[in-house]
């Protein structure tokens, strides 16, 4: 996250103003992934890159990851993080808001306001401010919007919490393996 935010040896940092340089600094991780992994393609793909003609390239390539995060493979409908732009991708709005949350754990540190990212910082629920990763689409089936979408997804938080189910949600049924993947890749908030 940290790299991403005030880049690194090879790649700029990820900045949203003036505009946007996340398409290109996509592009610059594959060439440097190319480089580094000796494949025929990096990860990213989608409009305006060359993979966008064959999505399907991840099983012809030796890349040390999947496509899919684990909780991505366990929720079929979800766009793979590494599709860049596209009809119901999020890949670019990732990597746009990794940045904004190195900000705000930086600034909460600074001003030691506790904050919890789960589940990097760990599966367990703990006092105070917590971060979690929300898929809308699980609970919002009215109107798409993004206010109506964060309306639904705290929604749907309250009103697990008030009948006592909401904590199994931060814990799903995962091997060990499984958990240690998902503490690295992330997880959806509601997937089981």
């Amino acid at each position: 996250m940290r790299g991403m935010a005030e880049g690194l040896k090879d790649i700029p940092p990820i900045i949203e103003e003036p505009g946007s340089n996340a398409r290109k600094w996509a592009e610059t991780a594959n060439e440097i992934i190319i480089r580094k992994l000796k494949t025929n393609y990096g990860p990213f793909w989608g409009p305006n890159f060359i993979q966008s003609k064959d999505p399907k390239f991840f099983v012809h390539q030796a890349l040390p990851f999947s496509e899919y995060r684990l909780v991505e493979q366990n929720l079929t409908r979800c766009k793979p993080i590494f599709k860049i732009g596209g009809h119901g991708t999020v890949g670019l709005q990732s990597l746009c808001g990794i940045p904004l949350l190195h900000s705000l754990k930086s600034r909460c540190l600074t001003e030691n306001i506790s904050l919890h990212s789960w589940p990097f910082d760990g599966w367990d629920i703990l006092e105070g401010n917590m971060l979690v990763e929300w898929y809308p689409a699980i609970y919002n089936t009215g109107k798409k919007s993004d206010i109506d979408d964060v309306k639904a997804c705290v929604e749907w938080a309250r009103s697990m919490d008030n009948q006592g189910l909401l904590k199994p949600y931060f814990h799903p049924i995962l091997s060990e393996k499984g958990k240690i993947q998902a503490r690295f890749e992330g997880w959806i908030l509601g997937v089981k």
